[in-house]
């Protein structure tokens, strides 16, 4: 993990042109995916681990994710909002751009925390890619068994 960890710091610290601190905000592993189709219903499963990492490079966020040692998501975050749904559930919204084949895809991210549980460590992460074109999400991925790695 630790090996993946230094990949995934190189990988995104390629993606900056000028040379820039990178700050780790956060880095937590998963072990099981789950597929979403565009209206966020579950249509497949499966047990997998990977990473997402956080991390601020100068004045821009960014987040990665990966499948295995796969990178599948990492984008510059545009926005991100912080709501509280309820007294149980915060949830942080994320809108990312990703690079893919020479286009920018928006993703909209989701961190949800379940506050019975603990307020430091989300609940799981929702990855919905959207069309650039309307906005709509087309598919997605949710992450679960999520735990912090130091």
């Amino acid at each position: 993990m630790k090996r993946l960890f230094i990949v995934l710091i190189l990988a995104l610290s390629a993606t900056i042109s000028n040379a820039q601190s990178i700050e780790k905000q956060a880095v937590y592993k998963y072990g099981l995916i789950v597929y979403l189709d565009g209206n966020g219903v579950p249509k497949d499963s499966m047990e997998a681990q990977g990473i997402i990492l956080l991390a601020k490079f100068g004045n821009q966020e960014r987040i990665s994710i990966t499948i295995g040692d796969q990178e599948v998501h990492t984008g510059l975050i545009i926005r991100k909002k912080e709501e509280k749904v309820d007294s149980n559930t915060k949830l942080v919204v994320y809108l990312a751009i990703q690079e893919f084949n020479g286009y920018k895809v928006p993703l909209q991210i989701f961190e949800e925390y379940n506050l019975a549980k603990s307020k430091f460590i989300p609940d799981n992460f929702t990855v919905m890619i959207c069309s650039a074109q309307t906005g709509e999400m087309i598919q997605g991925q949710s992450f679960h068994n999520v735990s912090r790695l130091r």
